[in-house]
């Protein structure tokens, strides 16, 4: 098991989907059941009748705004995250899911008409909404998985290269995962950072995974430390037009982050995590919602 951003054991990116999930549903509930409210379209005695949904959404108090103004953002974060990650569903069941996403948003939102009647319908309407989101997660990306990936930024690797020695609490085997930018960033280090140190850390690493890489197919995982760490390499560059919007694909610290979403789509049911080292990393992870570690001592 990992750790996320706020310190809780976290077994998936299935698990940590659906918690956040969990999380916002209960706040939406709070504000359908507190603040929100309809009015008829066609009041009693009106001359003209209009065919289509039944009510209006009345305007939320000022209470219930503030807290509309802070679950739309966060929503928008999980669902554009959901749907990145879950870019190989099939069509029919890709349209189911983004069907239900639209429902929640719609009873966050609350503009125009509805055909909901009471805020009680509100609330079993998202209850369904979020009943079908988890159904399509569980059904096409439950399968049970042990396999742990730390994915290591260039920091990490230059904070602490003796790899064979890493270890995080709680996890007996994993798979250190390296990806092209940083391989890239440690090509580069070898041979222009102006500091000795650094230059020989990078040599050292790199030499380290061309070793590996003379055992055997280095994309397929090769074993460097007997039942506790194995090592694979990822060759593709990320598809910086198919991952969260606000990453700049000419940010080395987002295009790391855009591999990791794309190693994690492998399979939802593994745990997955970076390893750094570095404050505007961690950063940018925890707005990602990517699991992390630290770099081992």
């Amino acid at each position: 098991m990992t750790k996320d951003l706020a310190g809780e054991q976290v077994n998936s990116m299935l698990d940590l989907l659906l918690k956040r999930l969990d999380e916002l549903q209960s706040k939406v509930t709070d504000l359908l059941r507190r603040y929100s409210s309809m009015k008829p379209v066609n009041e009693p005695g009106e001359p003209i009748v209009f065919i289509g949904p039944s009510n209006f959404w009345k305007e939320l108090p000022t209470e219930g705004k503030a807290l509309q103004v802070q679950l739309l953002p966060d929503f928008d974060k999980l669902a554009e995250l959901t749907k990145i990650l879950t870019k190989s569903l099939p069509s029919s069941a890709d349209n189911d899911l983004e069907s239900a996403l639209n429902g929640v948003r719609e009873l966050i939102d609350q503009h125009g008409t509805t055909w909901i009647n009471t805020p009680n319908d509100a609330v079993k309407a998202l209850e369904n909404c979020c009943i079908k989101i988890k159904k399509i997660l569980s059904q096409y990306f439950g399968n049970k998985s042990t396999q742990v990936f730390a994915i290591p930024d260039t920091n990490a690797l230059i904070l602490n290269p003796t790899l064979e020695n890493w270890k995080f609490d709680g996890i007996k085997l994993f798979t250190l995962v390296l990806t092209p930018a940083v391989l890239a960033e440690l090509d580069h280090l070898k041979i222009n950072h102006r500091n000795e140190e650094v230059q020989k850390k990078a040599k050292t690493l790199a030499n380290k995974f061309f070793n590996y890489a003379s055992r055997g197919d280095l994309s397929k995982g090769l074993t460097m430390v007997k039942s506790k760490i194995m090592v694979k390499s990822v060759a593709t560059e990320p598809k910086m037009n198919q991952t969260l919007s606000w990453f700049e694909p000419t940010n080395a610290d987002d295009r790391f982050l855009a591999s990791t979403i794309e190693i994690m789509r492998e399979n939802l049911s593994a745990t997955y995590f970076i390893v750094t080292g570095d404050t505007n990393m961690l950063n940018k992870a925890i707005f990602a919602s990517i699991p992390w570690q630290r770099t081992p001592d």
